[in-house]
């Protein structure tokens, strides 16, 4: 069966004993974890119910989280065709292709704008436990009520 370990709050399959794989905590071991935290995943897309991320109760008040992720890009299909025509013609193009590589970086912004009380605010900014550079999104802990506001969203849209 797979739970949300309440120390690491992965998802994943704990050992006959209990164990995390991923902390090596025991998942029945609720000593220093806080009950009313899990983890919620959120895209640039997501827009928020207001409640706040940290203590549950309502607030207007939201604060911009962004993280910038790079990532290799496939060549596209010319690459290949420049790279044959290169090798015919010089083989220093072979050299400084073997170097810097084919593929080129790209970098992308992930910004997600998360509801976060003012009393809340100054014990500082939500910081991400995660960032998924290939589906751009980022995974936070966050109370529960949250959680539970953005499934029912999710779900009257259908996307449970």
């Amino acid at each position: 069966m797979i739970v949300e370990c309440p120390h690491c709050y992965s998802k994943v399959m704990p050992s006959v004993s209990g164990e995390c794989p991923s902390c090596r905590h025991n998942i029945h071991d609720l000593q220093d974890v806080e009950p009313e935290k899990t983890a919620l995943t959120i895209s640039s897309c997501d827009r928020l119910p207001p409640v706040c991320c940290d203590c549950g109760n309502s607030t207007q008040r939201y604060v911009t989280v962004t993280r910038k992720v790079s990532h290799k890009k496939e060549p596209d299909s010319g690459a290949g065709v420049a790279l044959i025509l290169g090798m015919l013609v010089s083989w220093i193009f072979w050299i400084v292709a073997a170097v810097k590589g084919l593929r080129t970086r790209t970098q992308d912004l992930i910004i997600v704008e998360l509801p976060q009380c003012e009393l809340c605010g100054t014990l500082g900014a939500p910081a991400p436990i995660r960032v998924n550079s290939e589906e751009l999104h980022m995974t936070f802990v966050v109370n529960q009520k949250l959680k539970q506001q953005v499934q029912a969203e999710r779900a009257l849209a259908g996307e449970a």
